[in-house]
C-alpha cells in the first residue's frame, strides 16, 4: 500500500530531476514532502500530471501513488460513505455555481472528470467541451458522456445550466449506490420506458 498520511509542506533544497518507472524515459521535476510525523517521503510530478509521494527503491526508480485520484478509479472499488459522498457532491455543486455564474457550462461532468484527494477534496477537470458567453457561433462539438447525460441534451438540445446538474445528480447517485442511476441504458431511454431509479438499498428513506 502506498503512504497515506497528509502532506503538510512540501520543500525544495536543490534542484532535483529524477526518472520515472521503469521505462519511463521522462525527466520528473522532485521535491521533500514533510509529513505530521516528521518524516518525509519524495514527491514527484508525474507523467500523468498528478503528484506522486514514494521513496526510491533499490534500483532507483521511483515507486509510490499518486496524491489523488479520479472518481471514476474510486469508484472501481465500490460506493462512498454517505459523508464523503456528500461533502464530495457539495464542492462539485460549489464548481458548477461558480462556472454558471460565469456564463460557463460543463457539458461533460461525469466521475472521470473529477480529481478527488485522499482527504476528499474535489476538483472539476476538463472543461474542453465547455460552452461560455459568446460560444453561439461555434461549431457544434458533442460534449457529453451519454451514462451521466440529460434526456434533453441527448435529444439534441442545448445545454444549460440544468444539465450540468443532471449529471451532478448522476455522479452522486453513483457515488452514494456504488452503480450508475440507469443501470445500462441512458437517461432518456430509461424515460421512455418509466424506468426510475430506486433508491440506493443502504439509505433509509430520510436520506
Amino acid at each position: 500500500a502506498g503512504p497515506v498520511t497528509r502532506v503538510t509542506k512540501v520543500t525544495i533544497g536543490k534542484r532535483v530531476i529524477g526518472y520515472g518507472g521503469e521505462g519511463d524515459t521522462d525527466r520528473l521535476p522532485m521535491a521533500i514532502a514533510a509529513t505530521p510525523a516528521g518524516g518525509s517521503w519524495l514527491a514527484w510530478l508525474g507523467t500523468d500530471g498528478r503528484v506522486h509521494l514514494g521513496r526510491l527503491d533499490c534500483q532507483d526508480r521511483l515507486t509510490g501513488t499518486p496524491t489523488s485520484f479520479t472518481l471514476e478509479e474510486r469508484l472501481t472499488q465500490g460506493a462512498l460513505a454517505i459523508p464523503d459522498a456528500l461533502g464530495i457532491a457539495r464542492q462539485l455543486a460549489e464548481a458548477l455555481e461558480t462556472a454558471h455564474d460565469l456564463g460557463i457550462i460543463h457539458r461533460d461532468l461525469k466521475p472521470a472528470n473529477i480529481l478527488v484527494t485522499a482527504q476528499g477534496d474535489a476538483t472539476l477537470l476538463d472543461f474542453g467541451v465547455a460552452l461560455g458567453p459568446g460560444a453561439g457561433d461555434l461549431p457544434a462539438i458533442r460534449g457529453f458522456t451519454p451514462e451521466y447525460a440529460s434526456p434533453g441534451v441527448l435529444a439534441g438540445g442545448e445545454p444549460t445550466p440544468s444539465d450540468d446538474l443532471f449529471s451532478l445528480a448522476c455522479v452522486a447517485y453513483r457515488m452514494l449506490g456504488g452503480h450508475r442511476a440507469f443501470g445500462a441504458v441512458t437517461a432518456r431511454e430509461a424515460a421512455a420506458t418509466g424506468n426510475r431509479p430506486a433508491s440506493p438499498g443502504h439509505l433509509s428513506a430520510a436520506q
